[in-house]
C-alpha cells in the first residue's frame, strides 16, 4: 500500500492483530450502545449531543 508516496507494508501477525481487534470492537458495539456511539463519537459520525457530525451532514 502506498501512502503519500511512500510505501507501507505490514506482516501477516500486525494483519491478523488488526483485524481481531476490529472483530472485537465490533462485536462489542453491537451488545452495548454506549460503546458504540463513543466510537461513533471518536470517529466524528456524530457530536456528543447526538447530532451528525459535521462531515456528515
Amino acid at each position: 500500500m502506498t501512502v503519500c508516496g511512500t510505501e507501507l507494508s505490514m506482516s501477516e501477525q500486525q494483519r491478523k492483530a488488526i483485524l481481531e481487534s476490529l472483530k472485537r470492537m465490533s462485536d462489542r458495539a453491537k451488545t452495548d450502545p454506549d460503546y458504540a456511539m463513543d466510537v461513533l463519537v471518536k470517529e466524528g459520525v456524530y457530536t456528543k449531543d447526538g447530532e451528525v457530525g459535521e462531515n456528515y451532514r
